[in-house]
Parts: structure tokens; sequence; C-alpha cells
């Protein structure tokens, strides 16, 4: 690039000696540099960026996976799939054209949440891993710290109370206490992504409320202003036993709860069920079904449910997940269409046309016109 910009000022000094000698051969000279210039421009210059702000909860079954998109930046957080589920994360990084991870976040080291690391971080070449410094003797917990120790390429991390990792439009800062605790869960690594517009996520990992409380005293009612408010909270533990609290949702100011489970049948449990029924909230999890929540600049945050293609290429549409889907859709008023910012009823025969990839919900108008999506009535 520094030799064509020498070319170019030494044909421009020629081009000046020759202006008061011929006029006519001066422009002509002066519009091919300038087109020149033009195209050089378009090969060189800044390339358009990429605006992409999502978040997704995988369906791994019994696992933990949640995938970060921030424009070219790329980070999970956790790689953990059940034998049912097993190439889940493969599948769906696949299926969005992802190549290439820049970081693994692993919340703790227990098998559900690590036991496809290692296969994760060969295929897309992940060089920074963040992991907990509580571990104990299971084999895929082992086995990883073996791999890591052999492959001196990957740097280790083991990150603290606000320490921060910047993305393309946002941030993942991690929020569990510096506390030592007695066990694995306690020890979860918790982050917070926010992204420049609208987006606000909490993933809590497999802390408990011992290690919570810690998290909301230390770090919460410092760090979050009193008016803000978290979109959502994937809470721990898999939303059973031992899960995220209301407390937690309160201090949060949250209304939507996300839950990564293979069984949601008796979930959330009762503490959270009696909170969100009273706030008239919300909660998705991924026993049929992907979450995806997009962050669309200028319009607001939007929650959808996919299906990964499982040929990579097509959505299958095999009749019991055709029936969870009708099943989704008659639970919510109105359903949108994420590739149109257009919002229907939910009895209006079109909704049936939108691609898992697009569909959104909501429970009234307000909320999908807050998120720049316009109403059309059954015709």
């Amino acid at each position: 690039m520094d030799k064509i910009k020498i070319k170019l000022f030494s044909i421009l000094k020629k081009i000046k000696d020759l202006k008061h000698k011929n006029i006519k051969l001066f422009t002509i000279l002066l519009l091919i540099i300038l087109i020149i210039v033009l195209v050089l421009l378009g090969l060189f210059g800044p390339k358009g960026e990429n605006q992409q702000s999502t978040v997704s909860l995988l369906k791994v079954g019994n696992g933990n996976c949640m995938v970060i998109q921030s424009g070219d930046d790329i980070y999970l957080y956790n790689a953990g799939s059940d034998k049912e589920n097993e190439t889940a994360i493969e599948d769906y990084l696949e299926s969005k054209k992802i190549k290439h991870v820049n970081g693994l976040i692993l919340a703790n080291n227990k098998k559900s949440n690590i036991n496809r690391a290692k296969k994760i971080i060969n295929i897309y070449k992940i060089k920074k891993v963040y992991m907990s410094s509580f571990g104990d003797n299971n084999s895929s917990y082992l086995s990883l710290l073996d791999f890591l120790d052999k492959n001196k390429n990957i740097k280790v991390d083991y990150p603290n109370m606000n320490d921060e990792i910047s993305l393309a439009h946002g941030s993942i800062k991690f929020i569990q206490s510096n506390n030592k605790y007695e066990t694995l869960e306690d020890a979860s690594l918790c982050i917070e992504y926010k992204d420049d517009r609208m987006l606000n996520v909490y993933a809590m990992g497999d802390v408990t409320p011992i290690a919570e409380k810690d998290i909301i005293k230390n770090y919460i009612k410092k760090e979050e202003p009193k008016t803000q408010q978290v979109n959502y909270v994937v809470v721990s533990n898999h939303g059973g036993k031992n899960t995220s609290t209301s407390d937690l949702l309160k201090s949060l100011n949250c209304n939507t709860v996300l839950i990564s489970c293979k069984n949601s049948d008796s979930l959330p449990v009762d503490d959270l069920k009696k909170y969100l029924s009273d706030i008239q909230g919300f909660f998705y999890d991924t026993k049929n079904s992907n979450i995806e929540i997009n962050s669309i600049k200028d319009s607001g945050v939007s929650v959808s449910t996919s299906v990964t293609p499982v040929d990579k290429d097509k959505i299958d549409t095999n009749y019991d997940r055709y029936e969870s889907r009708e099943e989704e859709i008659k639970t919510h008023k109105y359903v949108g269409n994420r590739n149109t910012c257009l919002f229907y009823d939910n009895t209006n025969p079109i909704v049936k046309t939108i691609s898992d990839g697009n569909i959104t919900y909501f429970e009234d108008k307000l909320s999908a016109e807050a998120n720049g999506f316009k109403y059309m009535p059954m015709e």
C-alpha cells in the first residue's frame, strides 16, 4: 500500500509540471488518478463491519453451552453435552457458518460443562481458555488438564471478579465472588454479557444460593444502577435444586429466565415460578430447542427458539418437532418474524410459514412494538 502511495505522488508531481503546458491533458490525467484512488479505496479501505450481537443457549440435554456472538468475536460459555446431543455444539456452529472461536469459558470443571471441551478447542482453533481453579478428579477434568498442559499454545486464565473481555459490540465481565468455597459449584465462573445496545445477559454457572448472596452483595449492588434492567438470566443448576433465587432476579430487575435442561416438566422451581407469576415474567428452556436472543441495532432485543439443522442445510421438520413448535405458538399471544419485523396473532395462518430461525414471541402488542415490530392483522 505504501508503494502505491509513493507511485501516486510521483504521478501527481509529473501532472503538476504538465499543468501549464497542456490543460486538456492535465484534466484527463487527473480524472484517471481519481478513478485509481476510488478503486484502491474499494480494495483496501475498511470492510463492512459485522453488526451481529446474539446470545444462544443450546439444546445439549444434560450438558451446558451458551454461544456469544458479538460482531466477528465468538465466545463459548461451557462445552458440555449429553450422549443424545453429543455433537449439538458443533452442529449449531456449523449451521451458523462459524469456523473460528476466540475463547472458551468453563463455568466449572463438572463433566456436564467440559466433556466436549477438547474436541471444540481443536476444531475451532481456540487459543484462550478461562477456567475455575477449583477442580475435582473426574476423568473429563483430568483429561482436559493433560490436554492443556501438552498444548502450550493455548493460554489458560483463572479470572477474578471484574476481569473483562472486550468484544466488537460489548463485553463479557466475570462476576463471581473472589471468596473461597468448599464446593466446585459455588466456585463457578459467572458472567455478564452486555452489548452497546440494549442486551444484558447474566449466566450463573452452577452456583448455589450461598455464592449467589456474595455475588449480589459484592458485584450487583455495587456495579448495577438501580434503574438498570437485565434482560435475561441463565439460571444455575439447570433450574432445579439449588438454582438461582428470586432474590437474584429482584436485584437485577429481571423478568425473564433461561434454563438449560433436558426435562422442564417440573421447572422452574416453586420460588422462581411464584416470582415470575407475580411479575408476569417469562421463562424459556432448551428441552426442545435452542434459545436465541438477538440484539437489533436501533430496534431492541428479541428472543426466539430454533432447531439446529440436522443436515447442516435444512431444518428437520419431523412430526414430533413440529408438534412442539405448535405448542410453543399456542402459549404466546403474538408471533413475530425477525426477518420482516412484522408480528401477528398466534392464530394467523401465516405464522406457520415463519422459519425456526426467524420466529419470535410476544405476550402483548406493546412489547412487540417496543422491539421495532409492526402489527399485521389477519386478512
